[in-house]
């Protein structure tokens, strides 16, 4: 075409470019707001389009003004390809030959790049084939991915090889490669052993492309995951990630062969290694390491647990807890996710449409039958908190005194067998009831089973519950009928601490520092005293635990400074007269109470700054 055709027609242009849209000429019209008369003008070649509107006319039809104007359609862009780039995009294994394939091309690029990005397999295959040293150039995850994918495990003897190459031995064997541990391994354990002889991690979408990928083979598959005959084979370091990917992705007929395999390898584990043949690499996650065979145990990933606990597999979920059981059972060092009975029970009820969402919020804070203070606070409902905590035990003395109340005899027992507790079972065994009672007390001492340390323990160093018209520390608790009856105190003296704080928070959100100056600045100082004395007051009854009037509360904090006899140096009379004299002040204010102290505006900033200080 000439640079410009007499017999192009920017009316027909128009009209054409509007119906491939699907557009009338009344919508067009508006898109230009412009009237649907000038379109049909246009479309006619009756008139044209003035120049403002050729830029909109272009956008709107995604073409160029050059085109509106002329007709003429913009040249092909050529694009440019390197022999490389070609060669792999293509899957051209012919030209392989004609490629060196540690040449990079006017992008930067190598052929073994251009392998990677288009994953041609046919050309992998090629290039290894003609020199076997070439596989070397890839990365070891890209390697072995590219062997199994073009279902090429001879190739895999290469890549063993080269990463072997800087310990004392030869993989003997393909499959040794699939000893490469998933990303995240060797961070679990903070452990950086093995870095050199596992230098390539392999990431959870190699494992997931095992199980998916439709272009490997079942003999090459069958190849990987070993065999019951051939023990050695089975890829214990990687094996619980693609149990996790198989689980994830439904694969239930391989998530059965993968479970039997661990099985049957895991019971070969533990009745042909002994102590004095294995030896824990933390690296291998958790396995043995025997210079016969190479053998090693199969775990279950935390996160594949928690995964059939979301779905409600609970006949997989006791599989998974019974294969790392076990592994614990042998070596407690081990590093093993079980399930507890708790988190069953939340998920179990998680899953229950007749169970409301805050009731399962609620039995989340309940652990072994303990409900922990700090989980249920967190539920932010203060009814919810104190008819929780009246409700449920906050130690495992309550545990036991009320299954013994309730004659559950045999869930006693259970506990002391758990806890090696032979005094205590001894005790269930022949019904000793009272001995059970005096035994249970000395649990009241075991900071092992209390959950609730932290609350018990301020509780207990307050020396605040009286018992036979004494004070007594919690040590002086000695007979089960006393601590329970402390525990008793104890929660309800936490009921009222947090409803002192909720009440706290409610009086005092919005009486902050900034709040404070703000009214000194603006010259307020009658607001200004109240809010402080507001402040205070709240402080003193929550956070002091002071009790009685606003005087009597500023006296008992008044009088824990230090009297001029004293020779400590933190004597300070000076903070309990400002206090007082901001008191009067509220008074005279509030009760119209005759008052001459004065507070200056410097007085006024130091109150400020003490009552924000103190809480």
């Amino acid at each position: 075409m000439e640079l410009f055709d007499k017999k192009h027609s920017i009316g027909k242009a128009i009209a054409t470019l509007r119906k491939e849209k699907g557009w009338t000429q009344v919508e067009l019209a508006e898109k230009l707001q412009v009237s649907d008369k000038a379109v049909s003008k246009w479309e006619k070649d009756d008139a044209f389009p003035s120049v403002e509107f050729f830029p909109a006319l272009a956008e709107l039809f995604d073409v160029s003004i050059d085109y509106l104007m002329t007709g003429k359609k913009p040249e092909p862009e050529v694009v440019t390809m390197s022999k490389a780039e070609l060669c792999a995009k293509n899957n051209k294994p012919a030209l392989v030959k004609e490629i060196d394939c540690t040449h990079r091309d006017e992008n930067g690029k190598t052929l073994i790049d251009y392998i990677v990005k288009y994953e041609c397999l046919d050309v992998f295959v090629e290039l290894c084939t003609i020199n076997k040293n070439n596989i070397s150039k890839f990365k070891i995850a890209d390697a072995v991915k590219f062997c199994i994918l073009s279902n090429r495990l001879d190739l895999l003897t290469k890549v063993a090889f080269q990463l072997n190459s800087n310990v004392r031995y030869e993989f003997d064997t393909a499959k040794d490669i699939l000893g490469l541990l998933p990303e995240g391994a060797l961070e679990h354990f903070g452990n950086k052993q093995g870095i050199d002889r596992y230098a390539c991690i392999l990431p959870d979408a190699f494992f997931k492309m095992l199980l998916t990928d439709k272009r490997i083979m079942k003999d090459t598959l069958d190849f990987i995951l070993g065999t019951q005959a051939n023990r050695k084979c089975v890829w214990y370091h990687a094996f619980p990630y693609l149990i996790h990917q198989c689980y994830e992705n439904d694969n239930k007929e391989m998530l059965s062969r993968l479970l039997t395999i661990t099985k049957d390898n895991n019971d070969y584990a533990y009745s042909n290694l002994t102590n004095n043949q294995n030896y824990a690499f933390n690296y291998f996650f958790i396995g043995f390491y025997n210079s016969k065979d190479g053998h090693g145990l199969v775990r279950i990933l935390e996160k594949t647990t928690k995964l059939a606990l979301d779905r409600g597999d609970f006949e997989l979920v006791a599989n998974f807890n019974a294969i790392n059981s076990a592994i614990i059972k042998y070596q407690s060092s081990f590093k093993c996710y079980v399930a507890s009975s708790d988190e069953i029970r939340i998920a179990k009820l998680k899953l229950d449409k007749s169970v409301s969402a805050t009731d399962v919020a609620i039995q989340s804070t309940i652990h072994n039958g303990i409900v922990c203070i700090d989980e249920l606070i967190a539920i932010n409902d203060f009814n919810i908190f104190k008819n929780t905590l009246t409700k449920y035990p906050i130690h495992i003395v309550e545990v036991l005194m009320n299954k013994l109340q309730n004659n559950k005899l045999r869930e006693i027992y259970q506990f002391a067998v758990d806890e090696n507790d032979s005094s205590l079972a001894t005790m269930i065994i022949k019904e000793d009831i009272e001995g059970a009672k005096k035994h249970i007390a000395t649990y009241w001492r075991a900071d092992k089973y209390n959950i609730n340390s932290k609350h018990l323990f301020i509780l207990k160093n307050n020396c605040r519950i009286n018992f036979y018209s004494t004070t007594r520390s919690y040590n002086e608790y000695k007979t089960i009928d006393s601590i329970l009856a402390f525990i008793e105190e104890c929660k309800q003296r936490i009921i009222n601490d947090l409803s002192l704080k909720l009440d706290k928070e409610k009086t005092t959100g919005e009486l902050t520092r900034e709040y404070f100056l703000n009214l000194l600045a603006k010259g307020d100082m009658e607001m200004l005293i109240i809010k402080l004395c507001v402040r205070l007051e709240a402080i003193l009854r929550c956070d002091y635990h002071y009790e009685g009037d606003f005087v009597k509360m500023i006296d008992q904090y008044c009088s824990t400074f230090n009297t001029c006899d004293d020779e400590d140096n933190n004597y300070d009379p000076h903070t309990p007269r400002l206090l007082h004299k901001l008191r009067m002040m509220r008074n005279g204010i509030v009760h119209s109470e005759k008052c001459n102290e004065k507070l200056s505006v410097n007085e006024l900033q130091e109150c400020i700054d003490h009552i924000c200080k103190m809480g």
